[in-house]
């Protein structure tokens, strides 16, 4: 539905120029695209790297999903820790690349650590707890009615038409947006150049 979140269908507010309500929502549609596709591919099936994969990415949606914005590190940052660390895993002390917040989200140097994939994994399962009755049924649910299927039961599910449609929903989005800007403004698009979307929106609020 236009203007709506393309995972669970709630009302996308002005403010938001995405197609998903939240980081969650948009995680919960990766997550279903690339079940989708490992299933539908024998040979990923049957990689039990990947089914491990598929198992962490879902427990970390159990418990709410991952702070992709908060735990964001710019290249430099990511350089910056690599070559502290020497390349190493901080664990094991193999040749490592991923970079691990000890502790919450803070990306003061003193809070990462360069960990290898192995180790990472371990150190993220460590902290997994058992699910609760409620977000069994939730999981479940997710499996039985948009991963198993053999039709995709949202556009945001299906692994090929999203790739191909998602840039041309958004700059719908974003025309349908600007079009209720200048209705409610009286004013221009060109008029708010240089403005930052949420600058633009506290225009419109204030009119």
């Amino acid at each position: 539905m236009p203007d709506c979140c393309a995972n669970c269908d709630a009302k996308l507010e002005m403010e938001n120029q995405a197609l998903f309500c939240g980081e969650f929502c948009r995680q919960v549609a990766d997550f279903v695209r690339y079940s989708r596709g490992v299933f539908r591919d024998s040979a990923r099936a049957n990689d039990p790297e990947v089914i491990e994969a598929i198992r962490v990415r879902m427990a970390i949606l159990i418990g709410g999903g991952y702070p992709t914005g908060a735990r964001h590190l710019s290249t430099e940052q990511r350089a910056t820790i690599i070559d502290r660390d020497g390349g190493k895993c901080l664990e094991c002390g193999a040749p490592a690349n991923e970079i691990d917040h000890i502790a919450g989200s803070s990306a003061d140097p003193s809070n990462l650590q360069l960990l290898c994939h192995e180790c990472h994994m371990t150190k993220t399962k460590s902290s997994f707890v058992p699910a609760s009755e409620m977000q069994k049924a939730w999981a479940k649910n997710l499996w039985d009615t948009r991963i198993c299927p053999d039709a995709p039961l949202r556009l945001s599910d299906d692994t090929e038409r999203w790739g191909k449609e998602w840039r041309a929903l958004k700059r719908e989005r974003s025309e349908r947006l600007w079009k209720q800007v200048e209705r409610e403004t009286g004013r221009e698009r060109s008029e708010f150049k240089g403005l930052k979307w949420l600058e633009v929106i506290a225009n419109v609020r204030g009119k």
